[in-house]
């Protein structure tokens, strides 16, 4: 009978230090996941604190990747911020994007189909109308709540007059290149676009690279030194 009771007794001790250990664990995950939310507030404010004067001119073409936030994530680890800095739509729409635009010229504006409806708010606050859209086909299946998605769109909107592309100058809507990193874009697009304009002035917003011809605007790769807390968020910015 003793030995029962010890058995007993063990068993008892031994899922009271599995719960025990199951209760540490939650906590610790739950400390952490603080300390990040708190590291990505303080990258936040510094990065609106550091953004760059604008530059005193205006350009025909603009080109832009917003930094799109998203309301959910299935699991912490799969959340955007992991990867890059985000910004709320509201946000996104405040930025001076519209000063930079001539009287005539062209917005080409990156959105994936769950930011859609909030991309035509941004166009709009920026003083651009929608005409068309071209569809990048990542080849790779993605992430998905309907849908497992493969594509992201490229908007394109227009302000006052600028002529459109000559005919020889005007590639197929649907673009496949193999996607790469996290949101990066294909370097493609920058010849797409400089066929399509080949002497119209060009600045990119949110750059990750230099490439020779176009201005850039914003925290673009490689001028601005971040907070050590931002490698909490990947390495998604590097070449």
């Amino acid at each position: 009978m003793n030995e029962i009771n010890d058995l007993f007794n063990t068993e008892n001790e031994i899922e009271l230090l599995k719960s025990s250990k199951t209760l540490l664990d939650k906590e610790q995950k739950k400390q952490e996941r603080t300390q990040i939310l708190t590291d990505r507030e303080v990258v936040e404010q510094f990065l609106k604190e550091k953004l760059p004067p604008l530059p005193d001119k205006q350009y025909q073409v603009i080109y832009i990747d917003p930094p799109w936030r998203y309301e959910f994530s299935k699991s912490n680890s799969r959340e955007i911020e992991n990867q890059y800095p985000t910004m709320e739509l509201e946000d996104i729409k405040a930025l001076p994007i519209g000063k930079l635009a001539a009287a005539d010229s062209i917005i080409f504006m990156w959105a994936t189909s769950p930011k859609l409806e909030g991309a035509f708010e941004v166009l709009n606050a920026y003083g651009f109308k929608y005409v068309t859209s071209a569809v990048w086909d990542k080849i790779k299946i993605g992430m998905g709540y309907y849908f497992r998605g493969r594509h992201e769109l490229l908007l394109v909107g227009k302000k006052g007059n600028l002529p459109v592309p000559t005919p020889k100058n005007r590639v197929s809507s649907v673009i496949e290149i193999p996607r790469g990193k996290h949101s990066k874009k294909p370097v493609e697009f920058y010849s797409i676009i400089e066929k399509m304009y080949p002497t119209a002035t060009k600045i990119e917003i949110f750059s990750r690279i230099k490439r020779e011809g176009w201005d850039t605007w914003g925290l673009e790769e490689g001028t601005l030194k971040l907070p050590e807390n931002y490698k909490l968020w990947g390495e998604a910015w590097e070449e």
